[in-house]
């Protein structure tokens, strides 16, 4: 522990910090109750790789959100056209499965699933992962007994503090962090 360190959760996957990226969290499902959320999660993400200096250029996920907006929903853009659209050259793109604060309506396990890709704009290409429908992320916080939300504020409180954990929790996947700090589940 002395020589070594604390034990580290290793990265998943390695960016180029100097190509310019946007983050792009996708809830088509519409899993996350509200659309600020969507933005917690991205800025989130997007604050933790730059301060940890993973990446040196970040594009607002407002930008792209704003570009997505203006989609025809017959007609929706690729995730490149996007990420042309606001110059980006690598898109990480998170797609939610799961966004509940219980599982089972009664036990308070706030818990978040994504799947990630990382795509190269300018060769329209995914680079990672090899899996086509994407690397899985879960973010599980702690169970928390008789703390369950009861009113709409605490409930919007919860709700905001798993958005920005499931933000950490992207951003952890592009590198290593002390085991005890990872949000990320198994």
């Amino acid at each position: 522990l002395l020589v070594k360190g604390p034990p580290k959760t290793l990265k998943r996957y390695s960016l180029d910090k100097k190509r310019p990226t946007v983050i792009f969290v996708d809830d088509r499902s519409s899993r996350i109750p509200r659309r600020t959320l969507r933005l917690d999660i991205a800025q989130t993400a997007e604050k933790v790789l730059l301060d940890r200096g993973t990446l040196d250029d970040v594009i607002s996920f407002r930008d792209a959100l704003l570009v997505a907006s203006h989609e025809e929903p017959e007609e929706p853009l690729s995730i490149v056209d996007i990420g042309k659209a606001v110059n980006a050259e690598i898109v990480i793109y998170a797609t939610v499965d799961q966004f509940t604060l219980s599982p089972d309506g009664q036990t308070f396990t706030p818990t978040a699933v994504m799947r990630v890709k990382v795509l190269d704009v300018a060769q329209n290409s995914r680079i990672w992962p090899a899996e086509e429908a994407g690397d899985v992320v879960t973010v599980r916080l702690d169970t928390q007994q008789g703390t369950a939300p009861r009113t709409g504020s605490e409930r919007a409180r919860a709700e905001a503090d798993l958005a920005q954990k499931t933000g950490l929790g992207l951003a952890q996947v592009f590198f290593d962090h002390e085991r005890t700090r990872s949000v990320l589940g198994p």
